[in-house]
Formats: C-alpha cells, sequence, structure tokens
C-alpha cells in the first residue's frame, strides 16, 4: 500500500515541482498575459492530485492553525467587498479585487499542495534547490541590467547618487534583500560541490551589494550570526565563515587594485558612500516609521476600530493591488488586513512552526538548522518589509517549513548530516 502511495507522489509530483518554479518566477507574468492562467492550472492541477493525500493530524496544533488562517483569509476578501472606497476615495472593483485575492492566497494554497506531495526528504531538498537556482538567476540578472540596460518587463528601477539600483526577477526593488538572504542561508546548509557553493554564495553576495537595501546590509550579519547559532559544529562552522569572509574580501580587494571602475567595486562604493550614509539611515527614523510610524498614519488615517475588524486587502495597501497606504511593516499588514485575531493566528502559526523545528534539532538534520536560521531572518525581516508571508518568493521557504514540520519531522528518525 505504502508503495504504491509513493508510486502515485512519483507520478505527479512533477507538476508541483513546474508550479514551484512558475511561483519562484513570478514576475513573468510581466511578460505574458497566458501566465498567470497556466500558474492557476498548475496549482489546480496539483491541488486536485494531492488532495487525497492530505491528512491533517487532530493532534497537530500547526495544522489546525493552518486551517484558521486559509478561513479568515477568504475572510479578509470578503470584507474587501463591503469597502466602496480605497482610502483615496477610489472605487475598489471586482477585478482588482480578485487581483489582490490571488496575491493572497497563492502561497497558503501552494502549502497546502506541499502537505499532499511532499513526503521524502529529497522532494524538499529538490524544492530549496529550485529556490537556489532561481535566486541565482535574480542575482545575476542584477549584473545583465548593469551592461545591457534595464529588462523592460522587470518591476522598475531607482538609483542614488552613484550608480542605478535595478529591481531582480525576484520583483520589486525592496524584495531581493530579503531574498538572497534566505538564499544564502539555503546554499550553506544545502549539500553543494564546494567549488560550485563558493560560486553561489560570492554571486548572492554580489547580488546583495547590488540591490543597495539597508536591509541587505543588515541580513549578512544577522545570517552569518544564524547560521552559527542553528549548526551542530558552531567552532567549525565559525571558522569556515571567517575563512570565506577572508576569502571573499580577498577576491574583491583584488577586483579594486585591478580595476577600481569594475562594477561589484562601483557598488560596494555606492554601499559606503551612500546607503549606509543617508540621513534616514544614520538617524534611525526608517527604522522607527516600520515598526510603528507607519502603522500609526494608518491608524490616523482609519482610526482605531475599523481596523479591529479588519480593512480587507486595503489594509495592506498596493501590496495587495490596491491603492492605499501600507505600514511596511508585516506584522501591522496583517492587522490592518483581518484585525488582531488575524495577526494572533500569524503568530501563534510561526512560534509553532520553530517550536516543532527546534524540538528536532537534535537529530541532526541539515534541513531542520537551515529552515529555522531562514524563518528567523524572515521574521526580523517583517518588522520592516510588507507582507513577506504572502509574497511568493520570500515566504516560499517559510511555507515549506510549515510541510517539512508536519508531514516529515514527526515521522523521521534519521540522522542528516550538514
Amino acid at each position: 500500500m505504502e508503495k504504491s502511495k509513493n508510486e502515485s507522489l512519483l507520478l505527479y509530483s512533477p507538476v508541483f515541482f513546474l508550479l514551484i518554479i512558475f511561483v519562484n518566477l513570478h514576475l513573468l507574468r510581466n511578460l505574458s498575459f497566458i501566465f498567470e492562467p497556466l500558474l492557476l492550472i498548475l496549482l489546480m492541477t496539483s491541488f486536485f492530485l494531492s488532495v487525497k493525500n492530505i491528512r491533517i493530524d487532530m493532534r497537530d496544533h500547526a495544522s489546525w492553525l493552518f486551517i484558521f488562517i486559509l478561513l479568515f483569509t477568504i475572510y479578509v476578501i470578503s470584507l474587501t467587498f463591503f469597502k466602496d472606497e480605497n482610502m483615496y476615495g477610489n472605487t475598489i472593483d471586482v477585478i482588482t479585487i480578485m487581483k489582490g485575492s490571488s496575491r493572497i492566497l497563492i502561497m497558503p494554497l501552494v502549502a497546502l499542495c506541499m502537505l499532499g506531495v511532499l513526503r521524502n526528504y529529497d522532494h524538499f531538498q529538490t524544492a530549496i534547490k529550485i529556490f537556489i537556482y532561481i535566486s541565482i538567476l535574480a542575482a545575476l540578472s542584477f549584473i545583465y541590467q548593469y551592461y545591457f540596460g534595464e529588462i523592460s518587463w522587470f518591476a522598475g528601477k531607482g538609483g542614488n547618487r552613484i550608480v542605478e539600483r535595478f529591481s531582480s526577477l525576484h520583483g520589486s526593488l525592496t524584495v531581493s534583500g530579503t531574498t538572497l538572504a534566505i538564499a544564502l542561508i539555503c546554499v550553506w546548509f544545502i549539500k553543494f560541490n564546494n567549488l560550485l557553493k563558493l560560486m553561489m554564495i560570492l554571486i548572492l553576495i554580489i547580488g546583495l551589494a547590488m540591490t543597495l537595501q539597508k536591509v541587505s546590509l543588515v541580513n549578512l550579519p544577522v545570517l552569518i550570526f544564524l547560521i552559527i547559532l542553528f549548526s551542530r559544529k558552531k567552532v567549525r562552522t565559525l571558522m569556515l565563515l571567517l575563512l570565506l569572509s577572508f576569502f571573499c574580501s580577498a577576491i574583491f580587494y583584488s577586483i579594486y587594485l585591478i580595476n577600481s571602475d569594475f562594477f561589484i567595486i562601483q557598488y560596494i562604493n555606492a554601499v559606503f558612500g551612500w546607503t549606509l550614509t543617508s540621513s534616514d539611515a544614520i538617524s534611525g527614523d526608517s527604522i522607527q516609521f516600520r515598526l510603528y510610524g507607519g502603522a500609526l498614519n494608518m491608524f490616523g488615517h482609519y482610526g482605531y476600530f475599523d481596523p479591529l475588524i479588519g480593512m480587507g486587502l486595503q489594509g495592506a495597501g498596493s501590496s495587495m493591488g490596491i491603492a492605499g497606504g501600507q505600514s511596511h511593516n508585516t506584522f501591522w499588514d496583517i492587522y490592518f488586513m483581518g484585525g488582531p485575531i488575524y495577526l494572533f493566528l500569524f503568530i501563534l502559526f510561526t512560534l509553532l512552526i520553530l517550536y516543532k523545528l527546534l524540538k528536532n534539532q537534535w537529530k541532526n538534520d541539515s534541513l531542520t538548522q537551515l529552515f529555522l536560521a531562514s524563518n528567523v531572518l524572515l521574521i526580523i525581516n517583517c518588522l520592516v518589509g510588507a507582507i513577506l508571508f504572502f509574497h511568493p518568493v520570500t515566504s516560499f521557504i517559510f511555507w515549506l517549513s510549515f510541510a517539512y514540520s508536519v508531514n516529515y519531522l514527526k515521522n523521521s528518525k534519521v540522522n542528516r548530516n550538514e
């Protein structure tokens, strides 16, 4: 019986992995109008093929919280239909609500499919490798645009006083600082050829520098700390990271001596010459705004009573495709969309996943360590980033960790080495 079940999973798992590729390449929707219908077909196919294998353990609180989050997300969408206007007084039409609904539902529904498909340790590794490879392409897309110009179907570009700031294959200007940092954690814990791993790390570091985001600069030391914290062999990991840091510094310094106008040198100079010295970086105003200032602005417009029952999709503004204010903080976005109950469900859900992972860390399982480090990094980024729990790329590893904690850890007794 178990053999036939595994064989059936093997038959339709390629459909699910194709869905994962489409989710991580979500920006292709700007290239062709057929992308979104194809994504919907893949999602529906994966769901109908996997639904019979979805098992909700009555004793698993994280699974039940996931169900409640799904139901409350439908409540958030329903609320939006009762909002006649956005905060600028413009009518919220049905098409806009449908587009916003797809944004908030896509990752929870993909997670639901994960519960029905992903049982095998290697399947989880494959899913993570897909995320890594597309993250590498996203980092390389920065370099491509530097030499050949902005890619027209990307999310647009910005700049500072020194160099241009490009968006990437991952999405808007503000996305890659988080996703590339999570990808770095994934590369560290997943087994690759050592030379390939080193090349990937260098490309991702270059990508982080080219985002010109302050969050990228914060994420780099934070992810190093998290890798050490959740590694079993902490001294060995520390020595390897010190050696890697020295090696990367030597490479960039050598490039500087050979050609000080080389693109990565220009971006490193921009990081230290502008990003770190801009007024909001040194005053802390930007951090204060994202922690609570943006939320206070939202309360100033909506009042304190209406958000208690939720503002619907417009509570997250343009992140859900509806013109309006934003708190620029994922937790506040969730609060304004669905009220304190929605926020409470998400916080409890996230803490339970972390607890399940921590409880199983003794198995020396590199994927457990990967998920712990990446989820903590995501939570930190949620404090200064908009709606990261629902973005297809920033949240992908988080939802994968949920499926891993439910489908794999509770039944696994294997001892996986780093």
